[in-house]
């Protein structure tokens, strides 16, 4: 159920008097040099900052990249595959998101946004990418961001009421975010250099009469409603079917993306990808269960007859009416031949997911599927092929931060899933 605008502060925010925005810089306190092995830079935010908060929406951290490997750089989506684990809580402990597989969850929101035009200009230069598949050389140190993403776009965390942020992110593995041109086998997991790391985000604080009126409009409950996401997975071998629990916990869960990839280095070395890109295995088809019964009675079939139903509940997962057809999902090469190639030669589509707040079955709410419980949830995924591989499934589900600060002297910062 959606919060009231009423009971929700971020609808009143904007609407306050005079505020004051700053641009925050924070460096790890872990180190100043990190190797690409999922070693981890952390990084604080002082809480108790009166009338402050920080806006979730301007925060990236910026690094410089390097190695010693010749012809060698980013893979096709850049720094988006730097990160391995993001982890943002409380100073005290309490979890805004824990997200492993990050990288793989980045990719897919990439893929996912449609947004050519970033990809193809701001992104090469700010993040690294390469769309036309050659490589951005970090054999000389190169500085490139990483835009972070952990809650909706419009959240404001209010800083006077938490006792302090902290922020890990885990560096992926070199053999996870860097190709060599060259297919050679000298990279290893720890062939990047990164190094100047920084956090940087907005601030904005208000008046003291601003605070005053958010507090009456609020009754000095804070309360956030927002997208987070959890990860499951699993390996399935080659050539096999696979019904995978989804141990999520969560309540209200909206959306689930899966990926099938293979860690195989002989398809990190190919220039078509990484990876975090394809697998050998060919997906054949998956469905979702819940108490031995298929949800909303839907199998995907994957194939070169079968692409069409596949982007439609993609696109669909993206609130894109049927009857609009102005706006496209970004569907990297691999997924478009799927329909020119032979059923034998076919690679695996990179992606697919199931939208869990649209359909008659009756386990749906407007809210989502509640996995809180005790039912046993399963994704179907059957695959073909000579290589095993690994399935990523990244659950979307709602997420509400409540800190309450209507009693005398009293704060409680609470997460609810």
């Amino acid at each position: 159920m959606a919060i009231p605008h009423d009971l929700n502060f971020k609808f009143s925010l904007p609407s306050t008097g005079e505020r004051e925005i700053q641009h925050k810089k924070t460096n790890p306190v872990n180190g100043s040099s990190f190797t690409s092995s999922n070693t981890h830079s952390e990084f604080r935010i002082g809480g108790g900052q009166v009338n402050r908060f920080a806006d979730g929406n301007s925060m990236y951290i910026k690094a410089s990249f390097v190695t010693a490997l010749a012809n060698t750089g980013f893979v096709k989506y850049g720094t988006d595959s730097a990160i391995s684990r993001l982890i943002v809580e409380s100073t005290s402990g309490a979890v805004i998101c824990d997200i492993n597989n990050y990288h793989v969850l980045k990719r897919i929101k990439v893929v996912e946004s449609g947004d050519t035009d970033y990809i193809n200009n701001d992104g090469v230069i700010m993040q690294g990418m390469s769309p036309d598949g050659d490589n951005v050389d970090i054999e000389v140190a190169r500085t490139f961001i990483i835009p972070l993403e952990f809650m909706s776009l419009d959240q404001y965390i209010p800083l006077f009421g938490v006792d302090g942020l902290v922020i890990k992110a885990y560096w992926a593995t070199a053999l996870d975010f860097i190709l060599e041109d060259t297919g050679s086998t000298n990279l290893a997991a720890t062939s990047v250099t990164i190094s100047s790391v920084e956090l940087n985000y907005d601030t904005i604080e208000l008046t003291d009469a601003s605070m005053e009126q958010l507090f009456a409009d609020t009754g000095g409950k804070f309360i956030l409603q927002n997208s987070a996401y959890i990860r499951t997975g699993t390996v399935v071998a080659a050539a096999t079917e696979a019904n995978i629990p989804l141990g999520i916990g969560r309540s209200k869960v909206r959306r689930l993306y899966a990926c099938l990839r293979n860690l195989a280095s002989a398809a990190h070395a190919d220039d078509r990808g990484d990876r975090l890109n394809m697998s050998i295995s060919t997906l054949t088809s998956s469905y979702l269960e819940v108490d031995g019964t298929k949800l909303n009675d839907k199998t995907l079939t994957f194939g070169p007859s079968n692409t069409a139903e596949v982007l439609m509940q993609l696109r669909k997962m993206r609130d894109i009416p049927v009857t609009v057809k102005g706006s496209s999902i970004r569907v990297p090469a691999e997924f478009q031949t799927v329909v020119a190639q032979t059923a034998a030669t076919r690679p695996n589509v990179f992606y697919w997911g199931f939208d869990l707040m649209d359909g008659t079955d009756n386990r749906l709410t407007k809210s989502g599927l509640n996995l809180k419980g005790n039912q046993n949830v399963q994704m179907n995924v059957a695959a073909s092929g000579a290589a095993s591989g690994t399935i990523d499934i990244f659950a979307e589900y709602e997420n509400t931060i409540v800190l309450d600060m209507s009693a005398e002297g009293d704060r409680l910062f609470t997460v609810f899933n």
